[in-house]
């Protein structure tokens, strides 16, 4: 372990962790860990992006999509960042950017603020797992500059209105139900 700032952090953060140890708690942030697992996450998001294609909203789809792909790509060849972290953030932090777009700006803070608690639970999972507090938080960066330049990008282009719809609904079922038959399944 190295020392320092970072390699103090680190030690102290997997002690407390390693105290908390329990039974209980090992089903629980494993369950969490596994929704970050790369097909748990396409099981997750395809419906979504599906629903943008199909309604055509292609540049939303396809910025969500690439960012989808490329935090996949980079949190498995990057070995000093937390693959939970990333892609856990990234996913939540996208989802709410699409949404926030079409929302008054003095009432985005709430969808933020909204999507902070699973981005913390994904962070905390990687922690009680033994993970790094160093390689957790640099995850969380890295997912939020995907989600940084996934919006950047798209904000370049003419969009209509994403508006919800029923098929929108019925796309999230799909993800949710997909996502639990992949936890359960494997």
């Amino acid at each position: 372990m190295s020392s320092g700032f970072w390699g103090y952090a680190n030690q102290s953060t997997q002690d407390y962790f390693s105290t908390l140890q329990h039974p209980w708690l090992d089903q629980v942030f494993g369950l969490l860990l596994r929704l970050t697992d790369t097909y748990c996450l396409a099981t997750l998001t395809m419906p979504l992006i599906l629903w943008l294609l199909l309604t055509r909203h292609l540049a939303a789809g396809l910025h969500f999509f690439s960012a989808m792909v490329g935090v996949t790509v980079i949190s498995a060849l990057l070995t000093n960042i937390d693959h939970a972290a990333t892609t856990g953030t990234a996913t939540a932090g996208l989802i709410a950017a699409f949404i926030a777009q079409e929302m008054q700006h003095h009432k985005r803070w709430w969808l933020y603020c909204f999507a902070l608690p699973p981005i913390l639970l994904f962070a905390v999972s990687s922690l009680y797992q033994g993970a790094l507090l160093s390689t957790v938080l640099a995850g969380m960066f890295m997912g939020l500059m995907v989600c940084a330049a996934a919006r950047i990008s798209f904000s370049r282009y003419n969009r209509q209105a994403i508006k919800a719809d029923i098929w929108l609904l019925i796309s999230v079922i799909i993800g949710i139900g997909s996502t639990a038959f992949c936890i359960t399944a494997g």
